[in-house]
């Protein structure tokens, strides 16, 4: 069997490129939604009958999953 190894090779430049821009998106999604949590918190616009620690424990997890 003459078989030819597997070479790996760097991803391209671009896709780096756009790997990081997508992710910087991502978390500045998240980082507006936490900061989006706590001026609800601190309003009277905020919904008594949801909790805004498990909001923020939500929002920790998706971020941990998806991100």
């Amino acid at each position: 069997m003459n078989s030819q190894p597997i070479i790996i090779t760097e991803p391209r430049r671009a896709i780096r490129i756009i790997d990081s821009i997508l992710t910087l998106i991502a978390w500045g999604g998240f980082l507006y939604l936490i900061i989006h949590e706590y001026q609800q918190l601190f309003s009277r616009q905020y919904r008594p009958e949801v909790s805004p620690a498990i909001t923020l424990l939500n929002y920790f997890l998706f971020a941990l999953i998806y991100v």
